[in-house]
């Protein structure tokens, strides 16, 4: 069970985090992090804006983002165009505290929040203030992806770079807790991959006994 802690903020994070932060800032100087991942969440991204009328978007730990800019062929060939103008976004925000050219914390809410493959790199005794603060972005949607297996990717003391790893519905369950709290307003799609094909996909929202 992942536990709720509410030591620790965005504005005052565990030391657990403020040392993996400068981590990640050295392995984005090693050009790593380009927002790859993003990716495999294209269409059905794609498919929810349509859906819900989506003009503002939120990409919460994005990385370096060359998928929305005009480097997005590096990371998919096959793409026409950058994301924001795919998607049909009139307001994109890319934010990741390990990348300096995306590291302004956003001061604006947005109609949908993104975070594909960045929860399971936040220590467990931060995850309440993360999640929660991802939540409080978004004004109608949220779409989150969280891998629950070890990552390819090792910080330079071998340390796995998914540091909080969990079973797919310990992630479910922690998550609609949080949502019940202060976020019922809110629609949530959450993808628990617990290999890098399969996956638990979860749409909570008011309305579902099963999350009420």
């Amino acid at each position: 069970m992942i536990r709720t802690n509410m030591k620790y903020t965005r504005e005052n994070p565990s030391p657990q985090s403020i040392s993996l932060i400068k981590q990640y800032k050295e392995l984005h100087n090693e050009n790593k992090f380009k927002g790859i991942s993003l990716n495999n969440h294209i269409n059905s991204i794609g498919d929810l804006i349509k859906e819900h009328n989506i003009k503002s978007l939120l990409d919460y730990g994005s990385g370096k983002g060359y998928l929305y800019s005009d480097e997005f062929k590096v990371v998919n060939p096959k793409l026409e165009e950058p994301l924001q103008k795919m998607w049909k976004i009139d307001k994109l925000k890319c934010y990741d505290p390990g990348y300096k050219e995306h590291a302004e914390y956003p001061t604006d809410t947005y109609d949908m929040v993104i975070s594909t493959d960045v929860i399971e790199h936040i220590p467990e005794e931060d995850l309440t203030w993360f999640i929660n603060d991802i939540f409080s972005l978004s004004k109608k949607f949220v779409y989150l992806n969280i891998a629950c297996y070890p990552a390819l990717k090792h910080f330079k003391d071998g340390t796995n770079v998914h540091v909080s790893i969990f079973d797919p519905q310990e992630w479910i369950d922690f998550i609609i807790k949080l949502w019940k709290k202060n976020y019922k307003h809110l629609e949530i799609y959450l993808i628990a991959q617990y290999q890098e094909m399969k996956a638990v996909p979860v749409m909570i929202k008011k309305g579902n006994k099963k999350n009420d």
